[in-house]
Parts: C-alpha cells; structure tokens; sequence
C-alpha cells in the first residue's frame, strides 16, 4: 500500500509538502504511489545513500497521438478490403490459372504509394507515450558495476576474397616468374617452381575438391610444402549492446509496516514486468499484449541526485527473482517472511555512445 508522506523528520516539523534534502525523496508531483524500504531510508545518516526506481506506465489512450495514426491504418486497411473484393471478383470471373495469377500479380499495383506512405509515417512514432505511476526508494545494494560492452567481428580476407583472389594471385606468381627468369627458363624448372608455389596448389587442389565433393584438399596440398592459408584476419566494428544491471537485495522487516512495505515493492516489481492480455482490443480479443513498463534508476545521497555515480537510462526490467527463505524458512507471526532477498535484472533501451558517456552515463 502506499505510505503516508510523514509531518516530521527527525523531531522537525514539516507543514504540507516534503521541503528541504528529502524533497526528491517524497516529492510527489503526480501522486505517484511511493514506497521505501528501510522505512528510516534518507533520514538516518547510515542510510544517506538511496536508489529509485521509478516505473513508467503507458498514458491513457486519450494522451496518445494515436488520431492520425488511426486514421492512416484505417484507410490502408479499407484499401486493402477493396483490392481483395476485386481479386475475389476477378478470380470468380476468370476461374483460370492465368486468370488468377494475373488478378493477384495486380495486387501490389492497387496498393497506392498513398496508403504505403500512410503506413510508414505512421511507424514512425515508435515510442509509446509514458508517464510515471510509482516511485520505489531502496538501500543502494553493496555491489554496483557496469559493463560497457561493444561488438567486433574478425573477417577473414582470405575467406572473403575467395577463388578471385586466389586466381589473380596464381596469374601473378606466374607471371612474375616468367618475366624476372626465375633462375631457370626451362620447362621442367618453371613446372617445379609454379607446382610448389602455395597459391598453385591451392587453387588447383580447390578445383580438384569441387569436382570431387571432397574436403580438405588444399589444406592437404599445402601440408606437404609446410605452408598454411593466412586468413588475414581483420577486426570490424559491429555496434554497442544495451548495458545490462542486476541490483540483489536482502529485505529484512523490523516492523509490521515494513513488512507491508516489502510486499507491495516486491508486487509493484512483478507487475511492472509483466505484459497485460489486452481483451478489449476491437477487433481481436486476447490475440496482443500491451508490453510491460519501463523504469528510470536514479541514485541519491542526501536527497539529491549523485552525479559520483554512473547515470542509468531507460531500462525494462529482464528477469526479477524473489527468495522468501534465503537463510531457511521463517515467519512472523502472521506469516510474513522474516527475510526475503530481491534480485533485479535490467536492460536499458537506449544506446550509450560518446556524447551519453559525457552526460554521464
């Protein structure tokens, strides 16, 4: 249940709204449901350090600029009624194989550029519009790190370039041979000095295995001269993933109040993470989902945000596990668990680049 805000900290007295370092703490702009844990959380000295977790939840409908985006859907739609009414009709009327395949092949031509670009300007919103419903203010776990993760892949030249290359290269060999003398200029000699040349056998040995359907040929010519293929590896850049966060927390209630509060944060969790089986949907109950909520995590010390702290971005919140018995199983006396320990796993949705990293993230 969501806690009431306090009139006093620490014997001061506080008229109304929540003032002075613990305003970011209980500011409740939106009456957001707000709960913390340890319930001293920011006003004892030895819990100065917070975390928040705020859970982002789609707006209503009527906040969403859906409209336009309707509308756009709605006519492609109809559009697409009326080519499938005219197929059906041509294809009734001219019950044969060309018949049907020229009455389908026309399909893609009575779809207008119109209703194509009604379609892609309205997959250009692709972000929902969010607003936030609950804040959750826990102790700062005793581990914090970040991985900064980015992607390469090796390429192998040699692999790349394939038989192309191989053969330009055996031209080469050859060519050059031929032309600088080698040393020797008779037949015999040019044979013995092109037949022990790697991309010789290499190319040969490779043709030889295609008509052959067998494998490791050139790797077998190369052996008997001690060579190799040097794949000519190269690291290419591929992109950055999305950082990943797991925060583990042991929630150990002194109070009937605090265990309350650990229910309803451990619920609030476990519901901002599941989908919602959308059975009012129009035109088809039960077939979608409405996606689970986001969440900001934000780090305080003394009330105001910790800039010592890396920045954390939008995130969803990927796995969430919950032990009721992590040192044997133990109640209260009306069966609230005596220690209960939360881990949370998070992905953020958004991609830290140079200028995220200078923002603080």
């Amino acid at each position: 249940m969501p806690i009431s805000i306090p009139t006093n900290i620490a014997g001061i007295s506080i008229p109304g709204a929540v003032n002075g370092p613990l305003k970011a703490l209980y500011g409740n702009k939106y009456q957001l449901s707000t709960y913390r844990y340890p319930s001293d959380l920011g006003a004892n000295p030895a819990r100065a350090h917070v975390i928040r977790f705020t859970i982002r939840t789609p707006a209503p409908q009527s906040e969403q600029p859906t409209q336009q985006l309707g509308t756009n859907f709605l006519n492609a739609a109809i559009n697409i009624g009326n080519i499938a009414a005219n197929t059906a009709q041509s294809v009734t009327s001219t019950p044969t194989v060309s018949g049907i395949t020229d009455a389908v092949s026309k399909i893609p031509q009575q779809f207008q550029a119109e209703n194509v670009k009604n379609v892609l300007d309205a997959l250009k919103v692709l972000d929902v519009v969010r607003q936030d419903s609950t804040t959750i203010s826990l102790y700062v776990p005793d581990t914090l790190n970040v991985i900064y993760s980015s992607g390469y892949n090796e390429l192998s030249l040699t692999e790349s370039l394939g038989k192309p290359y191989f053969a330009a290269q055996l031209g080469s060999s050859v060519f050059d041979y031929v032309k600088g003398g080698g040393g020797q200029t008779d037949a015999n000699g040019i044979a013995n000095k092109v037949g022990s040349d790697p991309f010789v056998r290499t190319i040969v040995s490779q043709f030889a295995q295609n008509r052959l359907g067998t494998s490791n040929l050139p790797d077998l010519a190369l052996k008997q001269i001690g060579q190799a293929v040097n794949e000519q590896l190269q690291v290419l850049f591929r992109g950055v993933g999305f950082r990943s966060f797991q925060f583990d927390f042991l929630l150990s209630p002194s109070s009937k109040e605090e265990a309350e509060q650990v229910k309803a944060i451990i619920k609030a969790f476990k519901s901002a993470s599941a989908p919602e089986i959308n059975p009012t949907a129009f035109f088809s109950q039960g077939m979608f989902l409405k996606v689970p909520d986001t969440f900001n995590i934000n780090f305080f010390y003394k009330g105001a945000e910790n800039k010592n702290v890396h920045r954390i971005g939008e995130c969803v919140l990927e796995n969430i596990s919950v032990d009721y018995a992590p040192n044997g199983w133990a109640t209260f006396n009306d069966g609230s668990a005596v220690q209960t320990r939360l881990s949370l796993q998070f992905k953020e949705i958004v991609i830290i680049d140079k200028n995220k990293i200078e923002e603080g993230y």
